[in-house]
């Protein structure tokens, strides 16, 4: 998925893209005949195969999800030229090109527009939601991936004018932090207020805007626009009931009014927009097909109207009872329920805890309990992202979910074909995120019965990575002992031909060792033997060549024929979560400091190609491996960096914008990143990893201990549970702890750094852990930092 957005820079960067004068031609002149389409076909063509040669081994989809960008890109670039003066916008449209516009940056010099610059969006939904409807920083709704969005405006001497446009705009996210959002746009004195949630009950989901008029001396306007998240969207045909209050959209959700507007009109592209041509048309027109597929609609309402707006997201429903709509007093109850789940933290940090409520909420909304998927933004939400999906759902273990994990990853082991092989296109860390997910959820759910029904599908896979490991010699001696050339799931088309990456290699080394866990824990004692074997073969064939290339570089980068480059954040995954090499390995520490000193900017990684922003999951995998190697001194600074760039209080986009710090690449909200950083905020107060003691504390910032921490009921593997307690006073450290529904004792960890005195009921294990005596009880430490 990361990869097909990434692929137009790939050429680009490197100076190589060629514009023939036909297509210049086409470019400048915006001619919209057959004629020009098909030249537009042709310079589509070329610009494919100026990123692909024919004897690239890239997968069909690639070419496909090119073509479909370059085509969205294009037509929308032609949307917007036939003039902003008569076309309605969404926020992000205006923000590339508008004449307040903060991004301008377009896509790598391409002369296409979509939406890689201003991504801020809140997700709406109820736990039972399937489907997250969107909406933008200046109340441009969306309910649907591909649909359309909803614009609010005005009629101020005799000129309409939307909420995207201009005003003051304030999109709020419930107080709690459930999805549910209240957008207040004031503009000419007039105060527009609305509420917009959703739901699913009985099947029947639907979107829900309540308008709430506050102070208005002019009209409402409502109006469809046929632009989504990245660019133009197909609105073929609209058609409005006036007598009942109902516009049908062609193949997309239709619209349901509760009050009945004073006109409403739909118009085809070439007339321009319907929000724009309200008081200049003469007919009122209620029925319209664009043959250039990109219809519009208006509704004026009187100057007092508050009228309900219901979107039953199922395109199909031409029929509705508004009675029956979504309440949000039921939404915000099912969310009250889900929230009595969540393990408790307390950090002394407010901003810190309502992030971590919020993207614990986010995490728990984009896993669609019926379609038994968990997505990795309200985007694509039927989509799975293994690479993402491994943190995801680890987070919803934690928080109890384990009957949603479990469905979900049985629908992903059912499509493990007879080969072992779940991924196409050789992504090989796609194989081992899901046997670490796997592992994952036995642990914290203890379900033996479950794995071991699960176990010969894990060792086919295990089975498949064994045959893939190059066995004979290298020319270079580099890659000897490695897997074949991969395509990651984070595809860098700065080195777009496929190598061998480090980072495929270490999740595929990591199969073996939790096969050889699984097998054991099952009883398996000869099969978890010979995983051993193969983890400790396999692992000497990558440290070979790593000894050989960091000769070279000192640090590891991103693959044994690259070197410098912000991907080496990838190879950290080794620390964290696989858990392949002990703290002092120092290939991967220097890489961290590598990282640290050249793409660290305040606290945020940036990823310099193709991103150009700074990266949200990225930073809190970079705190995770420096907690790991005890450089936590650095955890409080990208955790003060992520608090203070956040897209909106529902969290992160994948990148954030170094020029507007909001989203501006990638899924909005992204759910890997809602999922890391709650589980970076539980592992400062309490981490594990299997067969090794719980360890408290690691990575807790000062600032916070001497405020105060707590947390309860924060899960360790097999349903354990555990409440800790610290405060520092002065230089006295007192911690509690108490940890519940535990087979043995723990022999838990404390972590301090640097500690002058040390309780008598605690044993020092090394220069920064302190081995508590039970599984209860308190000490205080004399703690200088």
């Amino acid at each position: 998925m990361k990869t097909a957005l990434n692929l137009l820079f790939i050429k680009i960067i490197l100076g190589k893209v060629y514009i023939s004068p036909r297509r210049q031609f086409f470019i400048e002149n915006n001619n919209t005949s057959p004629k020009s389409f098909e030249l537009f076909n042709e310079a589509m063509q070329s610009q494919i195969n100026a990123i692909f040669n024919k004897d690239d081994p890239f997968p069909p989809i690639y070419y496909e999800t090119l073509e479909k960008i370059i085509r969205k890109g294009y037509s929308t670039r032609l949307y917007f030229s036939r003039g902003k003066h008569n076309l309605v916008l969404p926020a992000w449209l205006l923000g590339l090109l508008g004449p307040e516009g903060k991004g301008r940056r377009g896509i790598a010099g391409l002369p296409l527009l979509i939406n890689t610059d201003l991504r801020s969006y809140y997700a709406l939904g109820s736990p039972d939601s399937e489907e997250e409807p969107v909406i933008d920083h200046r109340g441009g709704i969306i309910p649907i991936p591909g649909s359309y969005t909803l614009l609010f405006g005005t009629i101020i001497d005799g000129r309409p004018i939307y909420s995207s446009e201009k005003g003051e705009v304030s999109v709020e996210l419930h107080e709690e932090g459930y999805p549910l959002v209240t957008v207040t746009w004031e503009i000419a004195g007039d105060i527009l207020l609305f509420n917009v949630f959703a739901d699913n009950e009985d099947d029947n989901e639907a979107m829900v805007i309540n308008v709430v008029r506050g102070f208005s001396n002019h009209q409402l306007l409502i109006s469809l626009c046929p632009i989504d998240q990245e660019g133009l969207t197909t609105v073929e045909s609209l058609d409005y009931d006036n007598k009942h209050n109902i516009l049908n959209v062609k193949d997309l959700p239709n619209i349901f009014i509760s009050e009945t507007p004073i006109q409403s009109i739909v118009t085809p592209l070439k007339d321009g927009h319907a929000g724009k041509l309200i008081n200049s048309t003469k007919d009122i027109s209620y029925s319209c097909t664009c043959e250039a597929k990109a219809a519009s609609w208006v509704a004026s309402f009187p100057v007092r109207a508050n009228p309900d707006i219901v979107i039953p997201l199922d395109k199909d429903v031409v029929e509705y009872d508004l009675n029956n709509a979504p309440d949000g007093d039921d939404i915000e109850d099912k969310w009250e329920e889900i929230l009595d789940e969540f393990p408790l933290i307390s950090t002394s940090n407010e901003d810190v805890d309502f992030l971590y409520k919020t993207s614990g909420l986010v995490s728990r909304l984009l896993s669609d309990v019926k379609g038994e998927t968990i997505t990795i933004g309200p985007s694509l939400q039927e989509e799975m992202w293994l690479p993402s999906l491994v943190f995801q759902a680890q987070l919803l273990d934690r928080f109890g979910f384990y009957d949603i994990v479990k469905r979900v990853l049985d629908n992903i082991l059912s499509k493990v074909d007879s080969n072992g092989l779940i991924a196409k296109g050789n992504q090989w860390d796609a194989q081992g995120a899901l046997v670490q997910a796997v592992l994952h959820h036995y642990q914290y759910s203890g379900d033996k019965e479950w794995i071991g029904s699960k176990y010969s599908i894990l060792k086919r896979i295990g089975d498949w990575v064994s045959r893939q490991i190059k066995k004979g010699d290298d020319a270079e001696g580099l890659v000897t002992g490695l897997l074949p050339p991969g395509t990651p799931s984070w595809f860098n088309p700065l080195y777009w031909e496929i190598s061998y990456y480090y980072s495929n290699n270490f999740w595929s080394l990591s199969i073996f060792k939790n096969l050889a866990i699984i097998a054991k824990e099952l009883g398996k004692h000869g099969d978890s033997e010979k995983f051993m074997n193969e983890f400790d073969h396999y692992k000497d064939s990558i440290e070979n060549s790593v000894s050989q290339v960091c000769e070279e570089t000192i640090f590891l980068p991103a693959s044994p024929f690259m070197r410098d480059s912000s991907e080496m954040i990838f190879v950290l995954n080794a620390f964290y979560p696989l858990n392949l090499y002990n703290s002092t390995y120092q290939p991967i520490i220097n890489s961290i400091n590598h990282l640290w000193k050249n793409y660290v900017i305040d606290g945020g990684l940036l990823i310099d190609q193709p991103w150009n922003s700074y990266a949200s999951y990225h930073s809190i995998l970079l705190a995770q491996a420096t907690r790991y190697i005890d450089q936590t001194e650095k955890v409080e600074e990208i955790i003060n960096f992520l608090i203070s760039h956040t897209t909106n209080k529902q969290g992160w986009a994948e990148g954030i914008s170094p020029q507007t710090s909001m989203g501006s690449v990638g899924d909005s909200p992204s759910g890997f990143a809602a999922a890391e950083f709650c589980n970076l905020i539980q592992d400062i107060f309490v981490e594990q990893y299997w067969e090794e003691a719980p360890v408290f504390l690691k990575g807790m910032p000062r600032s916070w201990l001497e405020k105060g921490v707590e947390a309860k009921r924060i899960r360790l593997f097999h349903g354990t549970l555990v409440d800790i307690k610290a405060k520092l006073d002065g230089n006295i450290l007192s911690f509690e702890w108490n940890i519940e529904n535990a087979s043995t004792d723990l022999h838990p960890m404390l972590y301090l750094k640097n500690p002058k005195i040390i309780s008598k009921d605690t044993r020092q294990i090394s220069n920064f852990l302190f081995e508590l005596s039970s599984n209860k009880g308190s000490v205080k430490v004399n703690y200088s930092q």
